[in-house]
């Protein structure tokens, strides 16, 4: 996210599917000179079609983000990606000009709203959304 003042900040999020159902989740954001990692992490939406992500991210000291980053409807990309054990492929959709808007909360600060409309990358594998 560029700022008015040059500066900028970035988040970063993970979301992995591993054996037995289980789901690793890490969510960092770099924002003026700081690192917030957040170990928290709701999904509120995930659309592969559409390409949204849209997630709630908290920590102990009750900072937080909300995240939204869509797609250009028309412009996603989709690529088929071959498994690591070579037993086939699997589509991944990806827009790597996508809308991204952060909502941060962070205790004793103000709210703050950061968006950008073509500094967003988002890539998304699977079918359900």
């Amino acid at each position: 996210f560029l700022r008015s003042d040059s500066s900028s900040s970035t988040f970063e999020a993970l979301a992995y599917e591993m054996p037995l159902g289980l789901m690793f989740w890490r969510a960092a954001l770099w924002h003026e000179g700081r690192e917030y990692l957040f170990h928290r992490v709701r999904e509120l939406t995930r659309d592969s079609q559409q390409l949204i992500w849209s997630l709630k991210c908290s920590r102990n000291d009750k900072a937080s983000v909300d995240v939204e980053v869509r797609g250009r409807e028309g412009l996603v990309h989709r690529l088929p990606y071959f498994k690591t054990d070579c037993s086939g492929q699997f589509e991944v959709a990806n827009d790597s000009l996508a809308r991204g808007r952060l909502t941060l909360r962070i205790p004793g600060d103000v709210r703050e709203e950061l968006t950008t409309d073509t500094g967003a990358v988002l890539e998304m594998a699977g079918s359900h959304g």
